[in-house]
């Protein structure tokens, strides 16, 4: 395998998020913990948006590479 693949290279990283605080515009969600380093930490989502989705108390984000 060259130095520059993994073989994780393709697999969705599904992170969960906690809702943390309220903000003017935005909600703050923390990542919920786990054994592995937080992949982003603090993720603040506009409130109109949340609000399609039910003002949810815990999302998922999954995160994948885009096609080049």
């Amino acid at each position: 395998m060259p130095d520059n693949e993994h073989p994780f290279d393709h697999e969705a990283l599904l992170i969960s998020f906690r809702r943390e605080r309220e903000t003017k515009n935005t909600i703050r969600y923390e990542e919920l913990a786990s054994d592995m380093p937080p992949v982003v930490g603090t993720l603040y989502l506009q409130k109109w948006a949340l609000h399609r989705l039910g003002e949810p108390e815990v999302i998922s984000v999954s995160i994948t590479a885009a096609p080049s």
